[in-house]
């Protein structure tokens, strides 16, 4: 527990045991275009995840290949343009099932480096989740 780090919220972030590695796309804020990575989870919170990258990443949406501590979605809210390794942090996302679905179906439908499919109803149901969160 000597490793235990308070995140500028006051929420305690956990390094991981065994660093491993996390494969995601990011639909960037800068186009709503979809790239793919892969980085290494460094430590977890209840709200989010610290991530070590090889590459810079873009400010986005994330979507999990595989769920993170349960959740599919985050937002890149940080990063630490000099590296490498980058550094970077995530915030976890509630989606509805319905709109985490949804999102689901364009994310398999997207291509990396193009532009996501119906921009207009992600962006709303991204907001809706911030906003509920977040009141």
């Amino acid at each position: 527990m000597d490793n235990i780090e308070i995140a500028s919220k006051g929420i305690q972030r956990y390094p991981v045991a065994v660093r491993h590695k996390c494969l995601f796309g990011i639909i960037s804020f800068k186009g709503l275009v979809w790239t793919d990575h892969i980085v290494q989870i460094v430590n977890l919170s209840i709200l989010g995840a610290g991530i070590e990258s090889v590459e810079p990443l873009e400010s986005g949406v994330i979507w999990f290949k595989k769920r993170v501590n349960g959740y599919q979605c985050g937002v890149l809210k940080w990063r630490n343009p000099s590296g490498p390794p980058y550094l970077a942090g995530i915030e976890f996302l509630s989606l509805s099932r319905h709109d985490e679905e949804y999102l689901r179906e364009q994310v398999s439908r997207a291509k990396p480096h193009d532009a996501v499919p119906d921009p207009e109803h992600i962006i709303t149901a991204l907001l809706a989740a911030i906003t509920n969160e977040h009141p």
